[in-house]
C-alpha cells in the first residue's frame, strides 16, 4: 500500500555556524529541523502557535467510523510503552526511535514550543503520526493517538501535576479533542494522551467481548473500552512509571454524553466503583472533592446558564458509571486480561469494589463542551482537587534538575530532565527549533552543523 506522505521541504545546501562561548564547561547542540518541532509542517504545510492549532491539525487525520483502521500488535504496544516511559522520564530529547523497531517510520518525535503567551512560552515534548494512507485521504496510517508531555522551563515556577488527561473518543465525543487540550493546559498536568481514531472505526468486538450481555458490545478501536490498545499500554506506563517513582498520580478522561443519556446531569464524574453484580456504588472521596471544586468554580465564575455536576451519590439513576472502563480497571489494580474483561454480573464478574482515587471519568453534555469559558474552570478545579505535594513538583524541588549541575551527574531517572534551555532559535513559521544537548566541548568552540543535523568539529 503506497503512503501519501507530506514532507517539510529541507535545506541541503544550507549550513548554520555556531559558535558556543562560555564559562568553564560548554555543551555542544544539535539544532533540529523544522520538522522536528511542529507536525503541523507536515500536516497542512502550515506551521502551528499553539497546542490548541496543532490538536486541531492532528484531528483532521483521525479515522472516522467505517475508515481503515490498523490494529496495534502486542510487539508494537510494548515499544509504545517504552516510549512513554522515556517521556516521562523527561528524555525527549534523546530518545531514539531506533531501539523501538516497531514504531520507526510509523511515529515521530518533536518538540513543540506553545506561543499563544508570546512573552512566556511553553513547550512540549509530542509523540504523533503524521503519515496517511492513500484509501482513505486524508486519515492516519497508524492510528493510534498523540502522547503529549509538558517540559518545564528551568525559570518557570510552576506546578506540574502527576496527572494524565486523557481523551478516548474523538469525533463519537464531539469537541472533546479541543475541549481536552484547553483543560490539560489549565490543569497544569504533566501529560496528555489523545486516541487515534474514531471508537468505531474498527467493526469488530473488542477483546473483551459482549461479556455482560445487556449490550451489542464495545469495538476494537474504542480507546476506552479495549485491552490491546494504545490508551491501555500508555495507562499500564503512566502507572509504572508514577509507581516506581513512589509518587501519588490519577488520570483523568474527558467524555461526552449524548443528551438523553443521565439528561439531568450536565457534568457527570465516577471512577469505576460497583458491587460485585456490576452495579454502581458510591465513588472515592476524591470524585466527590472534584464535583465540589467545579461547581465552586461554575457558582463563581460568569458562566452562560446553569450546570448541574453530579456523581452516584447524588443522582444514582445515571449509568455513566466507568464500570466496564479498562483504564480504569487498570489502576484500580486489576492484571491481567481475563480479569480486567469480566464484566459478567451474576457474581463472578470482577469489579471496582473500592476505588484508589487513581482515576476520574467526566462525562459531559454538549451544552458544557461547547462552552469555552470551562475549560479553564475545569483546571482550577484539578488543581485544586490534587493541591497536594505529593501530586506535584515545582521547580524549586530539589529533585527537579538544573541544568546548572554538573555534566556529569546522572541525572536519567528525574522527570524534569528535559526542562528547556533558555537559548532559542525561531524559524521563518514562527515554529521554534530549541537546541539539544548531545555533548560536551571546550568552551569558545565554533560548530559547523547542516540543517540536516550532521555535525562537524
Amino acid at each position: 500500500m503506497i503512503l501519501n506522505m507530506k514532507f517539510l521541504p529541507l535545506f541541503a545546501t544550507t549550513s548554520l555556524i555556531l559558535c558556543i562561548a562560555v564559562s568553564g564547561e560548554g555543551q555542544l547542540r544539535r539544532v533540529l529541523e523544522e520538522s522536528d518541532t511542529d507536525p503541523c509542517l507536515e500536516l497542512s504545510g502550515n506551521g502551528c502557535t499553539t497546542l490548541e492549532a496543532l490538536v486541531t491539525e492532528l484531528k483532521t487525520i483521525v479515522p472516522r467510523q467505517g475508515d481503515e483502521y490498523y490494529r496495534p500488535q502486542t510487539n508494537t504496544l510494548k515499544d509504545w510503552k517504552g516510549v512513554i516511559r522515556e517521556m516521562l522520564e523527561g528524555d525527549c530529547r534523546n530518545i531514539d526511535l531506533n531501539n523501538y523497531p516497531q514504531l520507526i517510520g510509523r511515529y515521530k518525535l518533536y518538540m513543540f514550543k506553545d506561543t499563544k503567551i508570546s512573552n512566556t512560552p511553553k513547550y512540549y515534548c509530542v509523540f504523533a503520526a503524521t503519515s496517511t494512507t492513500t484509501n482513505y485521504p486524508n486519515r492516519a496510517k497508524f492510528a493510534w493517538g498523540t502522547f503529549i508531555t509538558r517540559i518545564r522551563q528551568p525559570d518557570e515556577d510552576v506546578r506540574i501535576f502527576n496527572l494524565s488527561i486523557d481523551v478516548p473518543h474523538p469525533w463519537a465525543d464531539l469537541g472533546t479533542y479541543e475541549q481536552g487540550v484547553q483543560i490539560y493546559k489549565h490543569s497544569q498536568a504533566r501529560s496528555m494522551y489523545l486516541a487515534g481514531a474514531h471508537r468505531m472505526a474498527d467493526s469488530d468486538l473488542s477483546d473483551c467481548g459482549d461479556y455482560d450481555g445487556d449490550q451489542p458490545g464495545y469495538n476494537k478501536a474504542d480507546a476506552s473500552h479495549n485491552y490491546q490498545n494504545a490508551l491501555t499500554s500508555t495507562t499500564m506506563a503512566v502507572k509504572k512509571y508514577w509507581e516506581d517513582q513512589n509518587r501519588d498520580f490519577a488520570v483523568i478522561q474527558i467524555h461526552g454524553k449524548n443528551t438523553d443519556t443521565c439528561e439531568y446531569s450536565d457534568v457527570f464524574v465516577a471512577d469505576g466503583a460497583a458491587n460485585t453484580y456490576g452495579d454502581m456504588q458510591n465513588p472515592n472521596p476524591i470524585v466527590e472533592k472534584f464535583r465540589e471544586n467545579l461547581e465552586e468554580e461554575i457558582h463563581h465564575a460568569p458562566v452562560d446558564g446553569f450546570y448541574s455536576v453530579d456523581t452516584f451519590s447524588s443522582h444514582s439513576g445515571c449509568a455513566l458509571g466507568a464500570t466496564q472502563n479498562i483504564q480504569a480497571r487498570v489502576l484500580n489494580g486489576m492484571e491481567g486480561k481475563d480479569d480486567i474483561c469480566n464484566f459478567k454480573k451474576d457474581g463472578t464478574g470482577k469489579f471496582i469494589g473500592n476505588p484508589n482515587g487513581k482515576f476520574l471519568q467526566i462525562e459531559q453534555s454538549k451544552k458544557v463542551r461547547d462552552d469555552g469559558s470551562l475549560p479553564k474552570l475545569f483546571g482550577n478545579a484539578i488543581r485544586k482537587t490534587f493541591d497536594n505535594p505529593n501530586y506535584y513538583r515545582t521547580s524549586n524541588d530539589q529533585s527537579v534538575t538544573s541544568l546548572a549541575k554538573s555534566n556529569n551527574e546522572d541525572t536519567s531517572s528525574v522527570d524534569d530532565v528535559d526542562d528547556v534551555p533558555a537559548a532559542t532559535s525561531t524559524n521563518a513559521s514562527g515554529a521554534s527549533s530549541f537546541l539539544a544537548s548531545v555533548a560536551v566541548v571546550p568552551a569558545t568552540a565554533t560548530v559547523v552543523a547542516t540543517i540536516a543535523g550532521t555535525i562537524m568539529l
